[in-house]
């Protein structure tokens, strides 16, 4: 989604009736919040502001939500802000976070700055680091592990089960098969 891109947007979320705001956040903010694996619901309330943090708590606690529809949430959030689907994002983020000494270099090196930018023109700029040095067969390869939904996910079967460790390592491997530029 091309217009994902082209500026830092403030997406709402509904629950239980109820809309919330994520504000308008910079690449680095979506980094920090997906790649923290000590915060549980790191999406939502993770980028909201406290009152909502807290009204999302309380909706929790009282039974009113439940953390799958929180996390159901999440990934149409995090759609939203990427311009691609939620596990292409994921995907990027966390392995370019398992490979940052190459990517965030590269991405420095080329004035790249996930503080300014927002998080579907960073993914953008990620893939085409990962991408650029590849031949036509690597790309094609590559392309098909990132674009790979998870089981269950647009008519892939839920009796499989989806191991997004292993999903990531092997993406991961494949990231760090991207050559810097000659």
């Amino acid at each position: 989604d091309a217009l994902a891109a082209l500026r830092i947007w403030a997406l709402d979320v509904d629950l239980a009736g109820e809309t919330f705001t994520v504000p308008a956040r910079p690449a680095a903010d979506w980094f920090l919040a997906i790649l923290d694996e000590d915060v549980p619901l790191p999406l939502i309330p993770g980028l909201m502001g406290p009152e909502a943090e807290e009204r999302i708590t309380d909706l929790l606690l009282d039974g009113v939500v439940t953390a799958e529809l929180i996390a159901t949430r999440s990934r149409e959030l995090l759609t939203a802000a990427a311009g691609r689907p939620w596990w292409e994002a994921d995907r990027l983020i966390r392995s370019s976070g398992a490979s940052w000494h190459i990517i965030g270099g590269e991405l420095t090196r080329l004035g790249v700055d996930l503080n300014t930018l927002s998080l579907a023109a960073a993914l953008n700029a990620i893939y085409v680091v990962c991408v650029r040095t590849m031949d036509e067969k690597e790309r094609n390869k590559f392309d098909i592990d990132l674009r790979l939904p998870p089981i269950g996910v647009d008519g892939v079967t839920t009796e499989e089960m989806y191991d997004q460790r292993a999903a990531e390592a092997a993406f991961a491997a494949l990231m760090g098969q991207a050559k810097p530029p000659a």
